[in-house]
């Protein structure tokens, strides 16, 4: 579930960046109480707030508002594990009737839910293959590679690096985290997991600490397409982007 104070933090780093492109790397909506098996049984709290209509309609407001604050940058959606979980349920209970599949996503998949064609933002799939990748739900924007990732690992950036062999952006793991190595056929690469922006005290992993942080990623990329990575976290919900700039 979205921590509404890093969201508004991270929308109004957005504003004041006006950056070219945007990319989600995705589990921008939790897809909570949709899908009851994810919750942890008979946990009463979470049965409560966990309500996939609400995620849909607060991320519908939160793609409304960086729309409007930034109308020149393309908007990349990247599909995570938690909306995966809608488009195995349609596939699931349909057993696997492709025309019935697809009639439940327009009803109930986040790609739909969110307007996103409408809107002009592109969806990529985890299941499926991009700029010629061999990785499935991996894009490449100039000289970076972006995707949610399937790894949790505790060396989940060294995991990317390695598997990718070229630097990457990922999210999934909730932590910040980076990793570089040297290899003889590109030099030097690195992986970077640039944090989330829900709640970090989730109901499965309730009563043990696991490292979650609040953060988010910034690229100054060249005409060339050479570029610096930013991970930069929060504190108390509040961006330290701006303590770069001196404000």
């Amino acid at each position: 579930m979205a921590d509404r104070k890093v969201v508004s933090s991270v929308l109004s780093d957005i504003e004041q960046l006006e950056p070219d492109e945007i990319v989600l790397l995705g589990d921008m909506v939790n897809c909570g109480g949709f899908l009851a098996q994810h919750h942890t049984l008979g946990y009463v709290s979470e049965i409560e707030e966990a309500d996939y209509e609400h995620d849909i309609a607060e991320m519908n407001r939160v793609l409304d508002e960086l729309q409007r604050i930034a109308p020149q940058a393309k908007i990349h959606y990247l599909e995570g594990n938690h909306e995966d979980r809608v488009e195995r349920w349609c596939i699931t209970q349909t057993l696997t009737h492709k025309k019935n599949a697809e009639f439940l996503r327009q009803h109930f998949s986040p790609e739909y839910l969110l307007k996103l064609k409408e809107r002009g933002i592109p969806y990529y799939r985890r299941s499926q293959h991009y700029h010629g990748l061999p990785v499935m739900g991996v894009i490449k924007l100039d000289k970076c590679y972006f995707t949610h990732s399937n790894t949790c690992a505790r060396h989940a950036a060294s995991v990317m690096v390695s598997q990718l062999g070229g630097c990457v952006v990922f999210g999934n793991t909730h932590r910040i985290q980076a990793d570089t190595i040297a290899l003889a056929s590109t030099g030097q690469i690195t992986a970077w997991s640039v944090g989330c922006s829900c709640k970090l005290a989730q109901y499965w992993h309730h009563g043990s600490p696991k490292n979650h942080a609040h953060g988010a990623g910034v690229q100054v990329v060249t005409k060339g397409g050479r570029f610096m990575h930013i991970n930069y976290p929060f504190l108390n919900g509040e961006s330290l982007l701006p303590s770069l700039f001196g404000k």
